[in-house]
């Protein structure tokens, strides 16, 4: 669980295994590749998804105990800008 100040989240490490037919899990960011979120901004919404929200940490259990793994991609991938890169160039020099 997270605390937010406008919302509380749900999240599932590896919620990227998980088939969300509900079409309800978040990436966090653009670069989230593995971890997945469900949002709720008041308890009522939470009450009213208990058998949908139930499913989805069945799912994920499920695919903990058969040994999930999820697939990132290789680093050589990631869009690094420009500024960084520069300041990573420079500290390898020293």
């Amino acid at each position: 669980m997270h605390g937010f100040k406008e919302y509380c989240a749900i999240l599932f490490v590896k919620g990227s295994l998980l088939q969300d037919e509900k079409h309800i899990l978040i990436s966090q960011t653009t670069n989230t590749q593995a971890s997945r979120q469900i949002r709720y901004k008041n308890v009522n919404e939470i009450i009213e998804a208990t058998i949908i929200i139930n499913s989805y940490i069945e799912e994920a259990l499920n695919a903990e105990r058969n040994g999930g793994k999820v697939t990132f991609k290789p680093t050589s991938e990631f869009n690094i800008p420009s500024e960084f890169q520069q300041n990573l160039d420079e500290s390898e020099q020293l």
